[in-house]
């Protein structure tokens, strides 16, 4: 089959030697094609017969729908599908009963399609607040004369609470994967899935992160329409949190904490201040194997 010279429904659709691309940083891709329509004769005299608007126009998008709906474009960077996404038909007065064609793809690397399906990521810092026990160097101490200063090992110390700590600006790392699905395969069984993967870390290494250091915190989901077909764009969040290894609390050796567990310490009262006895590390959060969640 010649998609370079084809005839749909009487109609001879070839393409032209005139067309454009254009890209831009950001805007993806968009391919222009340009094409001669025409309505072959019924006799040698004849070449080209009459033709409405109509036929030109339904010719037209049935070659498109059915042949090119999508083009698949190399790059020097690899392939790239682009999608069709306006037609356009015109004739002039001095033309007719010849007409042009001018269809135009596009690939937009931000939005998601069901048919390629790709995932989309970004990457994003959202502020907050965390309570900090322990400051990340030993303090500085400053006493009045004659009082002998008492070095402590956390922050705000109180007889009855212990180190209450300080909130500090935390800004929380976050991966956010985009995708759309059919509604036919967003079933009640992918629903149970999703959630019985959220609120857990990962197992195995994601996205080039360690085990333990990325949290899922689940998605959300917005059904709409691709075309003629039912489609839920969805977005996944995830937080992101360094594991720690081979660290001290007051001198006492931890050797690792992953990126969502819980640290705290006991301590006691002594004339040199505040002792930390024991540190302990408790795990928050169950693990799973995120390639469930089906992001490419």
């Amino acid at each position: 089959m010649n998609l370079q010279s084809l005839i749909v429904n009487g109609v001879w659709i070839q393409e032209k030697y005139e067309g454009q691309l254009e890209s831009g940083k950001g805007s993806g891709v968009t391919l222009t094609r340009k094409y001669q329509l025409r309505k072959k004769g019924d006799n040698y005299r004849s070449k080209t017969q009459e033709m409405h608007q109509t036929e030109a126009y339904a010719s037209f998008q049935s070659f498109i729908l059915r042949f090119q709906q999508y083009l698949i474009y190399q790059t020097n960077e690899g392939a790239i599908t682009l999608r069709a996404s306006k037609i356009k038909v015109d004739t002039t007065e001095s033309r007719y009963p010849v007409y042009d064609g001018e269809a135009t793809w596009v690939y937009d690397p931000r939005k998601p399609d069901y048919l390629t399906n790709p995932t989309t990521w970004s990457h994003r810092m959202i502020g907050g607040t965390r309570n900090v026990s322990l400051p990340v160097a030993p303090q500085r101490f400053y006493a009045r004369p004659g009082v002998v200063p008492i070095h402590r090992v956390g922050v705000n110390w109180s007889p009855e609470r212990g180190y209450e700590g300080v909130d500090a600006y935390s800004p929380e790392r976050r991966l956010v994967a985009k995708q759309q699905l059919l509604a036919s395969f967003v079933t009640d069984a992918y629903w149970e899935l999703m959630y019985s993967l959220s609120k857990t870390v990962n197992a195995f290494p994601f996205r080039g992160l360690a085990p333990g250091s990325v949290l899922y915190l689940g998605l959300d989901s917005d059904e709409a329409f691709n075309r003629d077909n039912k489609v839920h764009d969805i977005t996944h969040q995830f937080v992101i949190e360094p594991n720690l290894v081979n660290f001290h609390v007051d001198g006492i050796p931890v050797s690792h904490k992953w990126g969502h567990e819980y640290l705290w310490f006991e301590h006691m009262s002594t004339e040199a201040g505040a002792l930390t006895t024991q540190v302990a590390v408790a795990p928050i959060y169950h693990a799973s194997n995120f390639d469930l969640i089906g992001l490419s």
